[in-house]
């Protein structure tokens, strides 16, 4: 039989000693790494902030221009920017150069404008190659209207004066569908409704009075899927339902209404309304009726309204819905 090793208190005290002084030494290596890391991100960063540089001096005054609400158009940086005393906003663009970077147009440019009220915050909106967004005249310095520019003083104009007059029809909440784009906007003849742009003034119209008269719609959002652009709005005949459009007024028309709560019962399942989400096959949205409670919807290409998921106990309430994968 093998004998049992002796325990050496010398030979035990000195392994634990080269322990100690491993870890030491891993400590200190660890130290010195972490120390290298860090001078090294202290060096990108040095090198970095040293290899910035300020672009151009917009406002020339010890006052800040506040450049703000930047949006890229193919490569040009459209923003509003402060450039006086008066605290005027203007709308100015840049290609990344100190050369490259003017002011689009004066809203001193005559009657003609853009001007940008400091009490309304303007809509910025990419169409193709133009930049869409609300500003107002000379004229009427509270109206905010429909304006376009491709980028030269020539080409920036006020696209459609949809409510003539100091009011203004305030356009929001856009949408690209195919090679037009939707939005909301106010007259005195339809209320706030659905319109429809091609980039021109002439087609530039309203799409659907809803709601007719002056009354609301109250659209809320818009989801593209297969060509057309959904959203929830509300009428006295069917109540809040879920809408779709083409963008022409016969293409217009309401979902949900008469296969899941004909008549003016909302088809949403509770003052918040949830926009749906698509994949590439179908639109997904919360919905009620009296056979399914609260539960989720789809709406495939072919135009089939289904049931995608109930919960078999009770009300399914779903809600926040978020796209993941397809």
């Amino acid at each position: 039989m093998r004998k049992p090793l002796k325990n050496n208190g010398k030979e035990g005290q000195k392994n634990r000693q080269l322990h100690f002084n491993k870890r030491i030494l891993n400590l200190l290596y660890n130290l010195q790494m972490k120390s290298l890391l860090l001078f090294v991100s202290f060096f990108t960063l040095c090198n970095f902030l040293q290899a910035q540089s300020l672009l151009k001096d917009i406002k020339t005054d010890n006052g800040s221009s506040h450049p703000r609400q930047l949006i890229d158009i193919n490569g040009t940086i459209f923003f509003l920017t402060k450039t006086n005393a008066s605290e005027t906003v203007e709308l100015w663009k840049s290609d990344g150069t100190n050369a490259g970077t003017s002011l689009v147009k004066s809203p001193f440019s005559g009657a003609s404008g853009p001007f940008f009220p400091n009490t309304s915050t303007p809509v910025f909106f990419k169409f193709n190659d133009k930049l869409i967004f609300t500003a107002t005249d000379m004229q009427y310095n509270q109206s905010l209207e429909l304006w376009i520019t491709d980028g030269t003083a020539a080409g920036t104009k006020m696209l459609k004066d949809i409510n003539p007059g100091s009011s203004g029809s305030n356009p929001n909440t856009f949408v690209q569908l195919g090679a037009k784009f939707l939005f909301k906007a106010y007259s005195p003849s339809s209320g706030e409704e659905l319109w429809v742009s091609d980039g021109t003034t002439d087609g530039t119209q309203l799409c659907k009075d809803i709601a007719s008269g002056t009354s609301y719609s109250f659209i809320r959002g818009f989801t593209v899927f297969n060509d057309k652009a959904f959203f929830y709005a509300t009428e006295p005949t069917t109540g809040t339902e879920l809408w779709m459009t083409d963008g022409t007024t016969a293409g217009t028309v309401v979902v949900t209404d008469s296969q899941l709560n004909p008549g003016g019962a909302m088809s949403t399942i509770d003052g918040t309304v949830q926009l749906p989400v698509a994949t590439s096959t179908h639109l997904y949205f919360p919905a009620a009726n009296s056979v399914y409670g609260k539960a989720l919807f789809g709406y495939s290409t072919t135009g089939l309204l289904d049931l995608a998921f109930q919960n078999p106990y009770g009300n399914a309430i779903p809600r926040e819905l978020t796209l993941f994968n397809d």
